[in-house]
Protein backbone atom coordinates (compact mmCIF):
# COMPACT_ATOMS: atom_id res chain seq x y z
CA UNK A 1 0.00 0.00 0.00
CA UNK A 2 1.59 3.16 -1.28
CA UNK A 3 1.33 6.67 1.35
CA UNK A 4 2.78 10.11 1.15
CA UNK A 5 5.84 8.75 2.89
CA UNK A 6 6.42 6.40 -0.18
CA UNK A 7 5.84 8.97 -2.89
CA UNK A 8 8.32 10.95 -1.33
CA UNK A 9 10.87 7.81 -1.00
CA UNK A 10 10.11 7.42 -4.67
CA UNK A 11 10.73 11.17 -6.17
CA UNK A 12 14.35 10.59 -3.38
CA UNK A 13 15.55 7.85 -5.16
CA UNK A 14 14.32 8.25 -8.86
CA UNK A 15 16.81 10.49 -10.28
CA UNK A 16 19.68 8.20 -8.54
CA UNK A 17 17.91 5.12 -10.99
CA UNK A 18 18.23 6.58 -14.67
CA UNK A 19 17.13 3.09 -15.90
CA UNK A 20 13.83 2.89 -13.86
CA UNK A 21 11.11 2.65 -16.09
CA UNK A 22 8.10 1.59 -14.63
CA UNK A 23 7.24 1.38 -11.10
CA UNK A 24 4.06 -1.20 -9.98
CA UNK A 25 1.87 -0.73 -7.09
CA UNK A 26 -0.44 -3.23 -5.41
CA UNK A 27 -2.52 -1.07 -3.54
CA UNK A 28 -5.58 1.74 -3.79
CA UNK A 29 -3.66 4.33 -3.61
CA UNK A 30 -1.64 5.07 -7.48
CA UNK A 31 1.05 7.73 -7.26
CA UNK A 32 1.80 9.92 -10.27
CA UNK A 33 3.98 8.19 -12.55
CA UNK A 34 3.16 4.53 -10.93
CA UNK A 35 1.28 1.80 -12.94
CA UNK A 36 -1.82 -0.08 -10.98
CA UNK A 37 -1.52 -4.01 -10.92
CA UNK A 38 -4.71 -4.00 -9.93
CA UNK A 39 -5.69 -1.90 -13.08
CA UNK A 40 -3.35 -3.69 -15.25
CA UNK A 41 -5.35 -7.27 -14.19
CA UNK A 42 -8.70 -6.04 -14.66
CA UNK A 43 -7.91 -4.96 -18.14
CA UNK A 44 -6.50 -8.44 -19.40
CA UNK A 45 -3.77 -7.90 -22.33
CA UNK A 46 -6.43 -9.89 -24.61
CA UNK A 47 -8.42 -7.10 -25.15
CA UNK A 48 -5.74 -4.72 -26.29
CA UNK A 49 -3.60 -7.01 -28.23
CA UNK A 50 -3.82 -9.48 -30.75
CA UNK A 51 -4.58 -13.55 -29.22
CA UNK A 52 -1.48 -14.57 -30.97
CA UNK A 53 0.90 -11.74 -29.60
CA UNK A 54 2.39 -13.93 -26.87
CA UNK A 55 3.20 -16.70 -29.37
CA UNK A 56 4.94 -14.17 -31.69
CA UNK A 57 7.13 -13.22 -28.84
CA UNK A 58 7.89 -16.02 -27.22
CA UNK A 59 11.60 -16.88 -25.95
CA UNK A 60 13.79 -19.36 -28.17
CA UNK A 61 14.93 -22.17 -27.14
CA UNK A 62 18.76 -21.00 -26.28
CA UNK A 63 17.43 -17.08 -25.77
CA UNK A 64 18.37 -16.17 -21.97
CA UNK A 65 16.94 -13.85 -19.94
CA UNK A 66 19.81 -13.38 -17.49
CA UNK A 67 23.47 -13.55 -17.34
CA UNK A 68 24.55 -14.86 -13.91
CA UNK A 69 28.25 -14.52 -12.00
CA UNK A 70 30.05 -17.85 -11.36
CA UNK A 71 31.84 -17.36 -8.14
CA UNK A 72 35.74 -18.10 -9.69
CA UNK A 73 36.44 -20.21 -6.54
CA UNK A 74 38.05 -22.24 -9.53
CA UNK A 75 39.70 -20.19 -11.42
CA UNK A 76 38.68 -16.74 -13.48
CA UNK A 77 34.95 -16.03 -12.84
CA UNK A 78 32.46 -16.68 -15.94
CA UNK A 79 29.16 -15.08 -17.23
CA UNK A 80 26.83 -17.94 -17.83
CA UNK A 81 23.53 -17.78 -20.25
CA UNK A 82 20.54 -18.66 -18.25
CA UNK A 83 17.62 -19.03 -20.81
CA UNK A 84 14.33 -18.95 -19.45
CA UNK A 85 13.23 -22.37 -20.17
CA UNK A 86 15.56 -24.24 -18.48
CA UNK A 87 15.20 -21.75 -15.22
CA UNK A 88 11.26 -22.38 -15.47
CA UNK A 89 11.80 -26.40 -16.14
CA UNK A 90 13.92 -26.47 -12.95
CA UNK A 91 11.51 -24.54 -10.91
CA UNK A 92 8.43 -26.37 -11.87
CA UNK A 93 9.98 -29.93 -10.82
CA UNK A 94 11.22 -28.12 -7.83
CA UNK A 95 8.02 -26.79 -7.03
CA UNK A 96 6.75 -30.19 -7.42
CA UNK A 97 9.46 -32.11 -6.03
CA UNK A 98 8.55 -30.54 -2.68
CA UNK A 99 4.81 -30.13 -2.66
CA UNK A 100 4.65 -26.38 -2.91
CA UNK A 101 1.40 -24.53 -2.46
CA UNK A 102 -0.06 -21.09 -1.91
CA UNK A 103 0.65 -21.77 2.19
CA UNK A 104 4.17 -21.80 1.88
CA UNK A 105 6.26 -19.02 3.06
CA UNK A 106 9.66 -19.30 1.19
CA UNK A 107 12.79 -17.68 3.25
CA UNK A 108 15.51 -16.85 0.78
CA UNK A 109 18.75 -16.37 2.93
CA UNK A 110 21.28 -16.60 -0.27
CA UNK A 111 21.62 -14.60 -3.32
CA UNK A 112 19.00 -15.86 -5.50
CA UNK A 113 20.35 -16.52 -9.12
CA UNK A 114 20.84 -20.21 -8.53
CA UNK A 115 21.99 -22.03 -5.50
CA UNK A 116 19.86 -22.67 -2.13
CA UNK A 117 17.95 -19.61 -3.06
CA UNK A 118 16.33 -20.78 -6.20
CA UNK A 119 13.20 -22.68 -5.24
CA UNK A 120 12.52 -19.12 -3.18
CA UNK A 121 12.97 -16.58 -6.40
CA UNK A 122 11.72 -19.16 -9.20
CA UNK A 123 9.17 -22.11 -8.07
CA UNK A 124 7.65 -19.93 -4.96
CA UNK A 125 6.17 -17.52 -7.91
CA UNK A 126 4.46 -20.39 -9.67
CA UNK A 127 2.03 -21.56 -6.62
CA UNK A 128 1.46 -18.12 -5.47
CA UNK A 129 3.90 -18.47 -1.99
CA UNK A 130 4.94 -15.35 -0.35
CA UNK A 131 9.25 -15.05 -0.15
CA UNK A 132 11.11 -13.28 2.64
CA UNK A 133 14.54 -12.48 1.99
CA UNK A 134 17.13 -11.59 4.29
CA UNK A 135 19.61 -9.11 3.20
CA UNK A 136 22.89 -10.53 4.66
CA UNK A 137 22.99 -14.32 6.58
CA UNK A 138 23.41 -14.01 10.09
CA UNK A 139 22.51 -17.00 11.82
CA UNK A 140 20.65 -15.21 14.47
CA UNK A 141 18.50 -13.12 11.94
CA UNK A 142 18.26 -15.66 10.28
CA UNK A 143 16.44 -17.79 12.95
CA UNK A 144 14.38 -14.61 13.94
CA UNK A 145 12.64 -14.01 10.26
CA UNK A 146 12.00 -17.82 10.84
CA UNK A 147 10.10 -17.50 13.76
CA UNK A 148 8.80 -13.51 12.79
CA UNK A 149 7.43 -15.13 9.39
CA UNK A 150 6.29 -18.32 9.71
CA UNK A 151 8.73 -19.79 7.40
CA UNK A 152 8.16 -22.94 5.80
CA UNK A 153 11.05 -23.54 3.50
CA UNK A 154 14.61 -22.26 3.41
CA UNK A 155 17.54 -23.05 1.08
CA UNK A 156 20.83 -23.00 2.74
CA UNK A 157 24.56 -24.09 1.95
CA UNK A 158 26.06 -26.09 4.49
CA UNK A 159 27.78 -24.07 6.63
CA UNK A 160 24.69 -21.58 7.18
CA UNK A 161 23.11 -25.12 8.37
CA UNK A 162 25.93 -25.14 10.69
CA UNK A 163 25.93 -22.02 12.10
CA UNK A 164 22.33 -21.78 12.70
CA UNK A 165 21.90 -24.92 14.60
CA UNK A 166 24.72 -24.06 16.90
CA UNK A 167 23.95 -20.89 17.41
CA UNK A 168 23.95 -20.13 21.41
CA UNK A 169 20.31 -19.18 21.12
CA UNK A 170 18.75 -21.43 18.98
CA UNK A 171 16.39 -22.93 21.72
CA UNK A 172 15.03 -19.43 22.43
CA UNK A 173 13.80 -19.48 18.67
CA UNK A 174 10.00 -21.30 17.65
CA UNK A 175 10.96 -22.73 14.25
CA UNK A 176 7.55 -25.36 14.09
CA UNK A 177 6.44 -23.52 10.89
CA UNK A 178 9.23 -25.12 8.92
CA UNK A 179 7.85 -27.79 6.72
CA UNK A 180 11.53 -28.58 5.06
CA UNK A 181 15.27 -27.22 4.95
CA UNK A 182 17.20 -27.08 1.55
CA UNK A 183 20.99 -27.82 1.60
CA UNK A 184 22.80 -27.65 -1.58
CA UNK A 185 25.65 -25.63 -2.54
CA UNK A 186 28.75 -28.06 -0.88
CA UNK A 187 28.97 -31.66 0.29
CA UNK A 188 26.70 -31.94 3.39
CA UNK A 189 28.66 -34.12 6.02
CA UNK A 190 27.12 -37.13 7.43
CA UNK A 191 26.72 -35.79 11.10
CA UNK A 192 25.82 -32.62 10.82
CA UNK A 193 23.22 -33.79 8.84
CA UNK A 194 21.92 -35.86 11.51
CA UNK A 195 21.65 -33.54 13.86
CA UNK A 196 20.17 -30.86 12.16
CA UNK A 197 17.56 -32.76 10.91
CA UNK A 198 16.77 -33.63 14.31
CA UNK A 199 16.98 -29.71 15.23
CA UNK A 200 15.32 -29.15 12.46
CA UNK A 201 12.40 -31.11 11.89
CA UNK A 202 13.09 -31.99 8.05
CA UNK A 203 16.29 -31.83 5.96
CA UNK A 204 16.60 -32.48 2.26
CA UNK A 205 19.67 -32.08 -0.43
CA UNK A 206 19.72 -31.63 -3.98
CA UNK A 207 22.60 -30.81 -6.61
CA UNK A 208 23.13 -28.30 -9.32
CA UNK A 209 26.00 -26.48 -10.77
CA UNK A 210 25.51 -22.06 -11.29
CA UNK A 211 27.07 -22.76 -14.83
CA UNK A 212 24.39 -25.64 -15.64
CA UNK A 213 21.53 -25.37 -13.51
CA UNK A 214 19.68 -27.35 -11.67
CA UNK A 215 20.79 -31.50 -11.93
CA UNK A 216 19.08 -33.37 -9.23
CA UNK A 217 15.46 -32.56 -7.15
CA UNK A 218 14.76 -32.48 -4.25
CA UNK A 219 12.22 -35.20 -3.80
CA UNK A 220 10.71 -34.67 -0.65
CA UNK A 221 9.25 -37.80 -0.17
CA UNK A 222 12.27 -39.77 -0.34
CA UNK A 223 13.47 -42.10 2.95
CA UNK A 224 15.56 -40.32 5.72
CA UNK A 225 18.63 -42.24 3.88
CA UNK A 226 18.21 -40.73 0.86
CA UNK A 227 17.62 -37.25 2.17
CA UNK A 228 20.48 -37.17 4.24
CA UNK A 229 23.31 -38.74 2.47
CA UNK A 230 22.51 -38.16 -1.16
CA UNK A 231 21.48 -35.41 -3.91
CA UNK A 232 18.48 -37.65 -4.52
CA UNK A 233 17.99 -38.89 -8.59
CA UNK A 234 17.96 -36.65 -11.24
CA UNK A 235 15.32 -34.05 -12.45
CA UNK A 236 13.48 -35.75 -14.86
CA UNK A 237 14.70 -35.52 -18.08
CA UNK A 238 18.24 -35.26 -16.79
CA UNK A 239 20.73 -37.81 -17.70
CA UNK A 240 23.72 -38.56 -15.62
CA UNK A 241 26.64 -40.38 -15.91
CA UNK A 242 29.97 -40.87 -13.95
CA UNK A 243 33.24 -41.20 -15.96
CA UNK A 244 37.23 -41.97 -15.08
CA UNK A 245 40.04 -40.00 -16.78
CA UNK A 246 40.39 -41.63 -19.56
CA UNK A 247 36.67 -40.97 -20.57
CA UNK A 248 34.92 -44.24 -20.09
CA UNK A 249 31.75 -44.62 -18.36
CA UNK A 250 32.51 -46.08 -14.70
CA UNK A 251 30.05 -49.08 -13.43
CA UNK A 252 27.56 -48.39 -10.59
CA UNK A 253 28.97 -47.28 -7.36
CA UNK A 254 32.12 -46.18 -8.43
CA UNK A 255 33.76 -42.99 -8.32
CA UNK A 256 34.04 -40.84 -11.26
CA UNK A 257 33.68 -37.64 -13.05
CA UNK A 258 29.93 -36.28 -12.55
CA UNK A 259 28.65 -35.39 -16.37
CA UNK A 260 25.12 -34.15 -17.22
CA UNK A 261 22.55 -33.28 -19.82
CA UNK A 262 19.22 -32.41 -20.52
CA UNK A 263 16.55 -29.71 -20.64
CA UNK A 264 17.81 -27.64 -17.50
CA UNK A 265 20.79 -26.62 -18.96
CA UNK A 266 22.20 -23.28 -19.70
CA UNK A 267 23.07 -22.71 -22.89
CA UNK A 268 26.81 -22.20 -22.61
CA UNK A 269 29.22 -18.92 -21.46
CA UNK A 270 28.53 -15.53 -22.08
CA UNK A 271 30.56 -14.23 -25.69
CA UNK A 272 32.99 -16.94 -24.01
CA UNK A 273 32.93 -19.72 -27.26
CA UNK A 274 36.43 -21.60 -25.90
CA UNK A 275 35.33 -21.86 -22.24
CA UNK A 276 31.99 -23.42 -23.79
CA UNK A 277 34.10 -25.87 -25.60
CA UNK A 278 36.19 -26.59 -23.19
CA UNK A 279 33.06 -27.60 -20.30
CA UNK A 280 30.28 -29.00 -23.18
CA UNK A 281 31.56 -31.92 -24.78
CA UNK A 282 30.01 -31.80 -28.65
CA UNK A 283 27.65 -34.42 -28.07
CA UNK A 284 26.20 -32.21 -24.90
CA UNK A 285 27.55 -33.76 -21.97
CA UNK A 286 28.14 -30.76 -19.53
CA UNK A 287 31.34 -32.08 -17.06
CA UNK A 288 30.97 -30.49 -13.76
CA UNK A 289 34.14 -31.01 -12.09
CA UNK A 290 32.60 -32.82 -9.42
CA UNK A 291 33.15 -36.25 -8.51
CA UNK A 292 30.66 -38.26 -7.54
CA UNK A 293 29.12 -42.25 -7.53
CA UNK A 294 25.33 -43.36 -8.57
CA UNK A 295 23.96 -45.50 -5.36
CA UNK A 296 21.87 -49.11 -6.41
CA UNK A 297 18.71 -46.55 -6.28
CA UNK A 298 19.65 -44.31 -8.79
CA UNK A 299 20.37 -41.65 -6.13
CA UNK A 300 23.72 -39.44 -6.63
CA UNK A 301 26.76 -39.16 -3.95
CA UNK A 302 28.75 -35.83 -3.64
CA UNK A 303 32.47 -36.53 -2.92
CA UNK A 304 34.22 -33.05 -3.93
CA UNK A 305 35.82 -31.27 -6.95
CA UNK A 306 37.73 -32.98 -9.15
CA UNK A 307 40.17 -30.21 -8.96
CA UNK A 308 40.27 -31.29 -4.89
CA UNK A 309 41.66 -34.77 -5.07
CA UNK A 310 44.50 -35.47 -3.58
CA UNK A 311 47.03 -37.89 -5.16
CA UNK A 312 49.17 -39.55 -3.16
CA UNK A 313 52.58 -41.60 -4.31
CA UNK A 314 49.61 -42.39 -7.80
CA UNK A 315 46.39 -43.29 -5.18
CA UNK A 316 43.99 -40.97 -5.20
CA UNK A 317 42.45 -39.54 -1.59
CA UNK A 318 39.08 -37.64 -1.75
CA UNK A 319 38.87 -35.11 0.81
CA UNK A 320 34.93 -35.05 1.32
CA UNK A 321 35.15 -38.53 1.91
CA UNK A 322 38.07 -38.39 4.87
CA UNK A 323 35.72 -35.08 6.13
CA UNK A 324 32.83 -36.74 5.97
CA UNK A 325 34.10 -38.98 8.74
CA UNK A 326 36.15 -36.49 10.83
CA UNK A 327 33.32 -34.29 11.01
CA UNK A 328 31.47 -37.50 13.00
CA UNK A 329 34.30 -36.86 15.73
CA UNK A 330 32.61 -35.09 18.92
CA UNK A 331 35.33 -32.59 19.51
CA UNK A 332 34.97 -31.41 15.09
CA UNK A 333 33.30 -28.63 14.71
CA UNK A 334 34.28 -28.15 11.54
CA UNK A 335 36.92 -30.01 9.01
CA UNK A 336 38.55 -29.16 5.76
CA UNK A 337 40.99 -31.74 3.79
CA UNK A 338 43.40 -30.21 1.09
CA UNK A 339 46.49 -31.12 -0.68
CA UNK A 340 50.28 -30.23 0.76
CA UNK A 341 53.29 -30.57 -1.10
CA UNK A 342 55.84 -33.92 -0.67
CA UNK A 343 58.94 -34.79 -2.25
CA UNK A 344 58.43 -37.97 -2.17
CA UNK A 345 54.56 -38.64 -2.50
CA UNK A 346 53.90 -35.65 -4.59
CA UNK A 347 50.94 -34.84 -2.61
CA UNK A 348 50.18 -35.91 1.01
CA UNK A 349 46.42 -34.70 3.16
CA UNK A 350 46.23 -32.01 5.47
CA UNK A 351 43.57 -31.66 7.71
CA UNK A 352 42.53 -28.29 8.81
CA UNK A 353 39.85 -28.33 11.95
CA UNK A 354 37.94 -26.09 13.98
CA UNK A 355 37.50 -27.48 17.17
CA UNK A 356 34.04 -27.49 18.98
CA UNK A 357 34.02 -24.47 21.34
CA UNK A 358 36.25 -25.09 24.78
CA UNK A 359 37.62 -28.42 23.42
CA UNK A 360 41.40 -29.21 22.11
CA UNK A 361 42.07 -31.93 18.98
CA UNK A 362 45.24 -33.73 18.39
CA UNK A 363 46.63 -35.65 15.99
CA UNK A 364 46.48 -38.52 17.79
CA UNK A 365 43.10 -37.97 18.21
CA UNK A 366 42.85 -37.75 14.82
CA UNK A 367 44.56 -41.08 13.74
CA UNK A 368 42.67 -43.03 16.25
CA UNK A 369 39.85 -42.04 15.43
CA UNK A 370 39.98 -42.84 12.06
CA UNK A 371 41.84 -46.51 12.82
CA UNK A 372 38.20 -46.74 14.51
CA UNK A 373 36.70 -46.21 11.14
CA UNK A 374 38.56 -48.31 9.25
CA UNK A 375 39.58 -46.35 7.00
CA UNK A 376 42.66 -46.94 4.43
CA UNK A 377 46.09 -45.83 5.92
CA UNK A 378 46.70 -44.34 2.92
CA UNK A 379 43.88 -41.84 3.17
CA UNK A 380 45.12 -40.67 6.73
CA UNK A 381 45.70 -37.19 6.71
CA UNK A 382 49.47 -36.62 7.25
CA UNK A 383 49.13 -32.96 9.34
CA UNK A 384 46.76 -31.33 11.36
CA UNK A 385 46.09 -27.86 11.41
CA UNK A 386 44.30 -26.15 14.17
CA UNK A 387 42.49 -22.95 13.16
CA UNK A 388 39.84 -20.52 14.69
CA UNK A 389 38.20 -20.42 11.21
CA UNK A 390 38.41 -21.24 7.29
CA UNK A 391 38.45 -18.35 4.55
CA UNK A 392 35.41 -17.85 2.55
CA UNK A 393 34.29 -17.39 -0.69
CA UNK A 394 33.76 -14.03 -1.79
CA UNK A 395 30.24 -13.12 -0.92
CA UNK A 396 29.20 -17.01 0.14
CA UNK A 397 29.58 -18.90 3.20
CA UNK A 398 31.40 -21.65 1.64
CA UNK A 399 35.37 -22.70 2.45
CA UNK A 400 37.73 -21.30 -0.26
CA UNK A 401 39.93 -24.33 -0.18
CA UNK A 402 42.09 -22.42 -2.84
CA UNK A 403 42.66 -19.52 -0.39
CA UNK A 404 43.08 -22.28 2.42
CA UNK A 405 45.31 -24.62 0.36
CA UNK A 406 47.36 -21.24 0.08
CA UNK A 407 47.54 -20.46 3.39
CA UNK A 408 48.29 -23.93 4.44
CA UNK A 409 51.06 -24.07 2.03
CA UNK A 410 52.73 -20.22 2.82
CA UNK A 411 53.02 -21.52 6.86
CA UNK A 412 55.00 -24.76 5.74
CA UNK A 413 56.97 -23.04 3.51
CA UNK A 414 57.45 -20.10 5.98
CA UNK A 415 58.44 -23.12 8.74
CA UNK A 416 61.08 -24.81 6.28
CA UNK A 417 62.92 -21.39 5.93
CA UNK A 418 62.88 -20.62 9.56
CA UNK A 419 64.38 -23.97 10.42
CA UNK A 420 67.05 -23.87 7.75
CA UNK A 421 67.87 -20.30 8.76
CA UNK A 422 68.02 -21.49 12.64
CA UNK A 423 70.43 -24.49 11.02
CA UNK A 424 72.80 -22.00 9.44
Amino acid sequence: MWCSKSDRLLEEISPDLPCLRHVFVTGEEVPPGTLSVKEMVASPIETKYPQDLLTRTRFGSLEFSRVQLTTGSTGFPKFVEAPICGRMRCARVYAEACRLSVDDVCGVFTPGPGGPGFIGVHSAPLVGARIVMLEKFEAGDALRLIEKEKISMVGVVPTMLAKMIDHPDFDRYDLGSLRFVLVTGAPLPAKLAERADAKLGFLIQTYGAMDFGGITAPFIDSTREVRLFTANKPIPGNQLKIQDEQGSEVRPGEIGEILVKGPTSTSGFFKDLKATRETWTMDGWFCTGDLGRIDDQGNLIILGRKKEVIIRGGQNIYPAEVESVLQGHPKVASVAVVPIPDDIMGEKACACVVPEKGHSFSFGEMVSFLENKNIAKYKFPERLEIMLQFPLVAGLPKIDKKELTRQIRKKITSGREKHHMAAK
